[in-house]
């Protein structure tokens, strides 16, 4: 989610800063707020607050479904493609902020991925743009399991 070297730079920074001390989570939080702000990564948006972030997924329950919307040309590419996320009917589930890739599976089943998708927490449809012309046999989101969610298959 913040990258390698921003999480190692708030892990550095958490470490230095409360050194033989008893923390708190919001403490370890900060630390990881600053690395990002220090970062200059917008990928999250211009006004990511990690802190809300964090309690989007660790005050609430349930788990987030992620539907691929497509639609297809006549010679089978990808004419438009989106992630519906809807909430698990079990729990106390919200929409949540997150990154997921997207392989793309051509006709000789080589895998074409998009990384970094973000999913909206404020929206259920997001748009993605698939960068990828040929014919598509399958298309998996999550195929490498970083993201904390259920998929719904087409």
């Amino acid at each position: 989610m913040l990258g390698h070297n921003t999480f190692e730079a708030g892990i550095h920074r958490y470490f230095k800063t409360y050194e033989w001390q008893n923390t708190s989570l919001p403490d370890f939080v900060g630390c990881l707020q600053w690395a990002f702000d220090q970062s200059g990564d917008k990928s999250m948006g211009s006004d990511f607050n990690f802190s809300a972030w964090c309690d989007t997924w660790l005050k609430t329950s349930g788990i987030n479904i992620l539907e691929p919307l497509i639609e297809y040309n006549d010679d089978h590419s990808v004419k438009t493609f989106a992630i519906r996320q809807t909430c698990d009917l079990r729990g106390k589930n919200q929409l949540r902020k997150q990154k997921v890739n997207v392989a793309f599976y051509d006709s000789d089943f080589k895998a074409h991925l998009i990384e970094d998708i973000l999913i909206s927490e404020k929206q259920e449809l997001n748009s993605v743009d698939v960068g990828f012309n040929g014919p598509v046999s399958a298309i998996i989101i999550n195929p490498d399991a970083h993201a904390y969610c259920k998929v719904r298959f087409d």
